[in-house]
């Protein structure tokens, strides 16, 4: 029976937008994994986003156009370091988020309707597939593995601590592997660790790209062979 695989895409993007830099993936795996990939919940207006570098490499710059949805998101910002007040922040410098909870329904519902058993997450879709699979009866739905690409640990201290309390989340229940790239300027390889102390025995995988679900070949292709198809049933 084919491995199914729910994919949650980045800060920015939409389930179309990655299913398209997934191509080298879906390929590779097309014979023995179904990938779906499902939209967050939450719009980003141009006027609502102030994170130009995220902009910059996730999706087309779209200027002043205020008003336009530039991509999607997992959660929304309640506010910065800098102006805690402002009811609209930049990602990086957030510390407190909204709507984490109604990601969670949405991602439940997702599994449910199709049957998935392998969490797999991107940049801030990553951090939201890790705070899923600490949360949750993951075993109770079906989850056997969380595969994340660029991760982290939130930076919104109840939503960390919501992780943590049940952690280290078992391997007997979950494997994990975190892959992280040495020459990513967003989301460093020490800040996807982070996601070391949540998941019980989970495997670290660099790679020397950037920000990127790095290409299926060599070593990364050996490595999610083993991690996806080994054991599968």
């Amino acid at each position: 029976m084919s491995n199914r695989v729910l994919c949650l895409h980045g800060y920015l993007q939409d389930a179309k937008v990655f299913s398209s830099r997934l191509g080298h993936l879906r390929k590779t795996f097309k014979r023995d994994v179904t990938f779906t990939f499902l939209d967050a919940p939450f719009e980003v207006l141009a006027d609502e986003d102030d994170d130009t570098q995220h902009r910059q490499v996730l999706s087309e710059d779209l200027g002043d156009d205020a008003g336009v949805s530039i991509g999607r998101s997992w959660w929304q910002f309640s506010s910065s370091s800098s102006s805690p007040s402002s009811s609209s922040a930049r990602p990086s410098q957030s510390f407190e988020y909204r709507g984490v909870e109604e990601s969670v329904v949405r991602i439940r519902n997702a599994i449910e309707e199709h049957h998935i058993d392998t969490l797999m997450g991107f940049s801030q879709g990553a951090a939201m597939a890790a705070y899923f699979a600490a949360t949750q009866d993951v075993a109770g739905l079906g989850i056997k593995r969380l595969l994340t690409y660029a991760g982290f640990l939130p930076k919104d201290p109840k939503v960390a601590e919501k992780m943590l309390v049940r952690a280290p989340i078992p391997s007997s229940v979950l494997r994990t592997m975190i892959v992280a790239g040495t020459s990513d300027e967003l989301i460093s390889v020490e800040r996807s660790r982070t996601l070391l102390d949540v998941f019980e025995d989970a495997r670290l995988v660099e790679h020397d790209g950037g920000h990127y679900v790095p290409t299926t070949k060599g070593a990364m292709k050996d490595h999610l062979v083993e991690f996806l198809l080994a054991g599968r049933g």
